[in-house]
């Protein structure tokens, strides 16, 4: 209103002063420190009742350290995207650091069986955090370490493949070589359709010496002018127009279209599966003729030969924070279920267990050999109060996702 006095300090969206006063409370620092005896349990866990607003917290503490003691990474698992997302922003208002120290790991959108691939903006930030966990940066802010990683248990329980940490970012920098064949042939690697005129996102074009190529996750496509091998200029243009606007960028990220890689293996793997696979043919065809497909990544386990746990790719040493690990348990048997509908729908028979198909003592190999916290919500618990290697069923009500595509969270 006009004429009133606003103050600059009103609101302080952070809470990491907050800490110290939690640190007064024994238990929590003791689970925030790591202070707590050793278990004789095989999977070396720590059952605690500790209510949800504070869970972010706790992991905010392990991840930065409290007591004198320096952080450790932490992964924070829960039921959903949305859950995720909302946590998140929780943790960043806890963390006393950079806000980029923390990510989350997206889930596909669609089943794994799909014939259906997952939103390019979900690949591009899951590349990156890939990348982040294989091959942190201390330069690069972009592919910095990740402090604080959180994640939904589909993106925990869904196998990728083996190698994809380990992929080259392809990055456009003004003032850099890059040979212009060898940006194409990556580009082309990366799900790119390679066009006369770059007009939707995932296209690129090739004419002399420049470069056009339309990043899924950028706004525009943008304009890369070479000299030589090296990059002069590049600018962003209207796909209406063609005209190139504004004073140019300094880098771009060309972000990967598809998981799976167009490889020169790839490709020839699915010229060798053609007529192999029922009703698949065009789609491997395609694949063949290096041409990305809607559903590709149905087709990964016939054109790859190793895929990964993403627990593999966790830091040794991290804290995982499993959140209400009976409720992971359900969304993880409805996943299984759904996907095994869609299984029987294409009249194929799975070869072995999948690794969504899980016990509840299977639950935390799939994070591999970490110390593993598990955080439950409380119920007539009180507050802080854990006990160590003792399993408890809570009843939740889980809903059931309907068969077909699965919206985010």
């Amino acid at each position: 209103m006009a004429g009133e006095a606003t103050h600059p300090d009103l609101i302080n969206g952070s809470l990491a002063g907050i800490l110290s006063e939690l640190e007064q409370d024994k238990t929590f620092l003791k689970l925030a420190a790591g202070d707590i005896e050793a278990s004789d349990d095989v999977d070396n866990s720590v059952l605690a009742g500790i209510p949800e607003g504070l869970r972010p917290a706790l992991a905010a503490a392990i991840g930065q350290g409290v007591a004198g003691k320096p952080g450790k990474p932490v992964v924070l698992v829960v039921a959903s995207g949305r859950e995720a997302e909302e946590t998140v922003g929780s943790l960043r208002s806890w963390y006393d650091g950079d806000p980029n120290d923390i990510a989350q790991l997206e889930a596909w959108e669609t089943l794994p069986h799909e014939r259906l691939s997952p939103r390019a903006d979900t690949v591009a930030s899951r590349m990156a955090v890939f990348r982040r966990l294989k091959h942190p940066s201390d330069t690069d802010s972009m592919f910095g370490p990740i402090r604080i990683l959180l994640m939904p248990i589909r993106s925990l329980i869904q196998a990728v493949v083996q190698g994809l940490g380990d992929v080259e970012p392809l990055v456009f920098t003004v003032g850099e070589d890059l040979p212009l064949d060898e940006a194409a042939k990556r580009l082309i690697e990366n799900a790119y359709t390679r066009v006369d005129l770059v007009m939707d996102r995932g296209e690129f074009a090739v004419r002399g010496g420049i470069l056009d190529v339309f990043p899924p996750t950028a706004p525009h496509p943008v304009r890369i002018e070479f000299f030589g091998d090296e990059i002069d200029t590049i600018k962003e243009f209207h796909a209406s127009d063609q005209r190139t606007y504004g004073d140019g960028l300094k880098t771009i990220w060309a972000t990967a279209c598809r998981e799976l890689q167009l490889t020169d293996a790839v490709r020839t793997r699915a010229k060798a599966l053609v007529g192999s696979i029922p009703n698949a043919e065009d789609m491997l065809e395609s694949i063949a003729n290096a041409i990305p497909v809607e559903g590709m990544e149905s087709l990964m386990p016939a054109l790859v030969d190793h895929l990964e746990p993403v627990g593999s790719m966790l830091p040794k040493h991290a804290a995982i924070l499993l959140s209400d690990p009976e409720k992971l348990r359900r969304s993880a048997e409805d996943l299984a279920k759904t996907a095994n509908e869609f299984l029987a729908c294409g009249r194929l028979r799975p070869r072995r267990r999948r690794a969504h198909q899980l016990r509840r003592s299977q639950l935390p190999r799939l994070c591999g050999n970490h110390q593993l916290p598990r955080i439950l919500r409380t119920s007539g618990d009180s507050p802080h109060q854990f006990r160590r290697g003792h399993h408890v069923d809570r009843p939740c009500a889980a809903r059931r996702p309907e068969p077909g595509r699965i919206p985010r969270g």
